[in-house]
């Protein structure tokens, strides 16, 4: 039996009952590389069988063969339920080239869906003149014109300088076809496919077509296809103003895309005249990012929009608006200032406080000094916005705070408003903040603003707020007792109710301090009742 002959009863085994056998005929023929007309007519025959395996072999063998012209029978293998299958039909399509294209694009004509997409990958593969023609017409398809955009953009990035060179070439042809670009879908999808080139020559081409004479669609597709080429334009100072105009649209999904092509563009300094405008314009998401300009390129006068929108009515603006101030050089002092405007305003006085913590070591004196003065005005007038201030001025300058509390609480003491200058001190000693001179004057004017002495015994000592403060002075060696004897504001009974308590104390010092208020009131006074008490309870603690 000739080669010929074994061949042929090959061949004839493709189309007998048993499956086996036409698959054992398919991988014989595989491992020939037959390629006579007969056995590839047999074998595509086989791709239409059920069994998933006979297709795959019979996929292999024709593979082998290189079979011409079977895009007809291999191309419902797109549709496959076995995975294999649908690989191996796409890589023997794929392997047609480029002169099965139009094979293949007769194959689309009321082919499935994902059919048409796997089409559309494989013809995308050859990148010539004849197969971008067929490409960019399936771009009015409704099915698939959006995989085909998606694959030539992927196929772009790996096509060499002469094929790209012609895609653009139509592309651009088709952008001044006015029947073409009549089509929204069809003309959005062609002007976005040639932004993806990223030449800087395509903004004058692209531009015209975001204007509002266009549909939405071409306008939006218009303004994503910018992207590209103005991220590699040196100059671009009209094309932006422009978007500028265009992130204000009527049309919110306009004014998004252009806010969107906006934000991927390297700007300068010389967008700051348009950011002011477009921050109070219509849209919310436009006037966050003309915020995040100001914040970037922002001088002394923007200053004072950002504080305007940080405490304007709309909540949108105002976290940007905090984060674009938080960045800025020498916002710190505009917004101290700005303290003072709000200093009745709680809610917006706080909102200035949080913003200026960050930055409290770069306060200079003069804004450490204005603050001060603004947080004793605060004090002084028992404004609901006092803690705040007082909160903030402790973070900045706290020997600064100190020192303007306790001269505040000295003026209050003057002028016998002890409780006012308690209440101050009281605030430096939660802070541990208060000195000896503040306490003492903390604890003078504590006697002063009691209410009652009669709690008398060492408790009252140890827990009262007022007391404590000489314990703290008896401690540190402050010569409290001298200075409390000569000390024009407190009375006798201050002087006793202070030495009685002390007296009792099994602390040496605190004792001998308290013994020498009372032998102070003994002989200043001897027959008052006070004077008597004191010599008696001097006696009784074993102190004469």
């Amino acid at each position: 039996m000739t080669q010929q002959q074994i061949v042929k009863k090959i061949v004839k085994m493709l189309t007998d009952e048993r499956v086996e056998r036409r698959l054992a005929a398919a991988m014989v023929l595989t491992e020939l590389r037959i390629t006579d007309q007969d056995a590839v007519a047999k074998l595509c025959d086989c791709l239409g069988e059920p069994d998933g395996a006979l297709q795959r072999y019979a996929l292999e063998a024709l593979a082998a063969a290189k079979a011409k012209k079977i895009a007809p029978y291999v191309t419902p293998l797109l549709d496959s339920e076995d995975e294999e299958v649908r690989v191996r039909a796409v890589a023997l399509l794929a392997a047609q080239g480029a002169q099965a294209a139009a094979a293949l694009t007769r194959e689309l004509t009321g082919a499935p869906v994902p059919r048409k997409r796997a089409i559309v990958s494989i013809m995308a593969r050859h990148h010539d003149q004849g197969t971008f023609d067929r490409l960019l017409r399936l771009f009015d398809d409704s099915e698939v014109g959006d995989s085909v955009l998606s694959i030539l953009r992927g196929e772009l990035e790996q096509m060499a300088a002469a094929p790209k060179a012609t895609l653009s070439k139509k592309l651009s042809a088709l952008l001044k076809d006015k029947q073409w670009m009549g089509e929204p879908a069809t003309a959005g999808r062609t002007v976005r496919m040639i932004g993806y080139f990223r030449d800087a020559k395509l903004v004058k081409t692209l531009l015209p077509f975001a204007g509002n004479k266009n549909s939405v669609p071409v306008r939006l597709a218009a303004l994503a296809a910018l992207r590209r080429p103005l991220s590699v334009a040196r100059q671009a100072d009209s094309a932006i103003e422009a978007l500028f105009s265009m992130a204000d649209d009527a049309d919110p999904t306009v004014a998004r895309a252009a806010v969107e092509t906006l934000r991927g563009i390297k700007l300068s300094a010389s967008a700051l005249a348009v950011a002011k405008t477009l921050s109070a314009g219509r849209h919310p998401e436009a006037r966050r990012f003309a915020i995040e300009l100001l914040g970037r390129f922002g001088d002394k006068k923007t200053l004072k929009v950002l504080i305007e929108h940080l405490l304007g009515d709309d909540p949108n603006l105002r976290d940007p608006a905090a984060r674009a101030l938080s960045r800025m050089e020498g916002s710190a002092t505009v917004l101290v200032k700005q303290l003072a405007k709000t200093i009745d305003d709680k809610e917006q006085l706080d909102r200035l406080c949080r913003l200026l913590r960050p930055h409290v070591a770069e306060f200079k004196p003069a804004t450490k000094k204005a603050l001060a003065e603004l947080a004793v005005q605060a004090l002084e007038e028992e404004k609901s916005t006092a803690d705040s201030l007082v909160n903030l001025l402790k973070l900045a300058d706290p020997e600064g705070f100190a020192a303007q509390l306790t001269d505040m609480a000295q003026r209050h003491k003057r002028a016998k408003r002890h409780a006012q200058a308690f209440a101050l001190l009281s605030r430096l000693d939660q802070a541990d903040l208060l000195q000896e001179d503040g306490r003492y004057i903390a604890l003078v004017s504590g006697l002063c603003s009691m209410k009652s002495k009669k709690d008398l015994g060492r408790a009252s000592r140890t827990t009262d707020p007022i007391l404590r403060q000489a314990v703290e002075l008896v401690t540190t060696g402050y010569p409290v007792a001298s200075k409390l004897k000569r000390d024009k504001a407190l009375t006798a009974e201050d002087l006793f109710f202070v030495g009685f308590n002390f007296a009792e104390s099994h602390d040496e010092d605190e004792k001998e301090f308290g013994g020498e208020l009372l032998g102070h009131l003994a002989t200043k006074s001897p027959r008052s009742k006070l004077g008597r008490s004191a010599k008696n309870k001097m006696r009784l603690v074993g102190l004469e």
